[in-house]
């Protein structure tokens, strides 16, 4: 008695859908009578006591449930949703996927025909496809997310559904898509991107690819698929880590630059080289760009704040070669300022010594007057001398002659006055003011020998 009031009940059900799925009707229309013929199945549902009944009840509301998504679907694209005052897709479509999943289940305990099965399995791949290919406004992460977990909950421990592998596939490019705006925000003036979100999403792709992985082991296409937005999703995962801690090195290095005293620039000097260091690892073997324009900060670094141009020219010169190829990297700022360091460098290598020698006429009087005051007065009066008539160039770090009083201090002041006057760290003045920091330097290094056996 119950078999025949349950398929009494599809039966009137299936007049009702037939009705519901003519495209000749006023949506509102087609809604009513979707809403009517679900009514039916689920009595016949609830009036079922058989597998066999209740794999047709489920198919049976599989089916209405995904028409009625496929109609507010169009509606959507159409933007006269709101006029059925309905809820989203996205609610017809996770019922869709419930019931057909539920169908296949009560399919299996009733020995239901493969053909019959297998109409199933290729409704819930069109359905996600619909979704993936060609509603991705609706199909958002947070929507395949939740549609992810329909699936797991759904299926039978072991059984495998191309649909959810598919499935799984269109969730994680979503998510890699997401990330990859995230980052890309970087070059908007409005906002910089957020890193630590770009992280997390790419972080959230581990799992579904691990599963998705062990699902299509015996599938070569999938397969291939999925080794290829794997590296896609490590690539990106580099690129963002080696920026982020890029964009940390520059942030110490503004710090050193501000700091007052010798201690704490040097100490900001350093966390921001262990950064810039950290951004050229992450991007190697990964990113290009990115590994040339941490390399060439390293660079900038030595050049700019430690006053060491001798140890960027190695930093300088794999950005060079690492751009030689790209467009793109050569008419960036960085780029530029390593390729005129590299130029420089090597004239001056090949070049220095001729042309030291081709101004020291020019400088005659003024190494005389150094070497004059040199001999005549001790170390901290000539230090004080040489500070105020020939002051550094660039940024030399906070140096006070006040604080001269001879021993310890007097030995750490002729250090400081060697970076500050080394030939290598004066690259950006004439001929004339380099050689002349040559002199400096012959002069400084007498004096340190001298107040070291002081």
């Amino acid at each position: 008695m119950a078999f025949d009031n349950s398929r009494k009940l599809r039966s009137r059900g299936n007049q009702v859908f037939k009705e519901a799925c003519s495209e000749c009707l006023a949506p509102v229309l087609r809604k009513g009578r979707f809403l009517n013929a679900g009514a039916f199945y689920t009595q016949a549902l609830d009036a079922s006591r058989s597998d066999d009944e209740r794999a047709k009840c489920s198919k049976n509301l599989g089916a209405v449930n995904w028409n009625h998504a496929k109609m507010v679907l169009e509606l959507y694209e159409d933007c006269r949703a709101t006029a059925l005052n309905d809820r989203t897709p996205a609610f017809y479509v996770e019922k869709s996927v419930e019931y057909y999943l539920a169908a296949l289940r009560h399919g299996r305990a009733s020995h239901q025909r493969r053909e019959w099965m297998d109409d199933i399995e290729n409704t819930l791949e069109g359905v996600v496809k619909c979704l993936v290919e060609e509603h991705a406004a609706v199909a958002d992460r947070a929507f395949l997310e939740k549609l992810c977990w329909v699936f797991q909950s759904g299926l039978q421990p072991g059984a495998r559904s191309q649909a959810f592998e598919k499935l799984q596939l269109g969730y994680i490019q979503v998510v890699f898509d997401d990330a990859v705006k995230e980052l890309k925000r970087r070059d908007q003036a409005s906002s910089g991107a957020n890193y630590s979100k770009c992280l997390a999403l790419l972080h959230s792709c581990s799992t579904p690819i691990e599963e998705a992985q062990k699902r299509a082991k015996h599938d070569s296409e999938a397969v291939s698929k999925i080794e290829t937005l794997k590296s896609s999703i490590n690539s990106c995962r580099a690129t963002c880590e080696s920026i982020q801690a890029r964009e940390a090195g520059k942030r110490f290095r503004q710090e050193s630059m501000k700091a007052r005293d010798e201690a704490s620039r040097q100490e900001f000097a350093i966390f921001a080289l262990d950064k810039f260091k950290e951004a050229v690892v992450h991007a190697r073997g990964f990113d290009a760009e990115c590994e040339a324009e941490a390399l060439a900060c390293i660079g900038d670094l030595y050049t700019e704040v430690l006053r060491k141009e001798q140890q960027a020219q190695p930093y300088y010169t794999l950005v060079v070669k690492l751009a030689q190829n790209s467009d793109t990297m050569q008419s960036a700022n960085w780029y530029q300022r390593a390729k005129t360091s590299v130029n420089l460098w090597f004239k001056r290598r090949h070049e220095g010594p001729k042309t030291s020698y081709s101004v020291l006429p020019e400088i005659k009087g003024d190494v005389e007057k150094l070497e004059n005051e040199f001999k005549r007065l001790n170390t901290d009066e000539f230090l004080r001398f040489l500070y105020k008539a020939h002051p550094p160039r660039g940024n030399t770090g906070s140096f006070s002659l006040s604080e001269l009083d001879g021993g310890t201090k007097s030995r750490i002041a002729v250090r400081k006055a060697l970076r500050h006057y080394h030939p290598d760290h004066n690259t950006v003045g004439d001929d004339k003011w380099t050689a002349l920091c040559g002199e400096i330097t012959k002069l400084l290094l007498q004096k340190h020998r001298g107040v070291v056996q002081e």
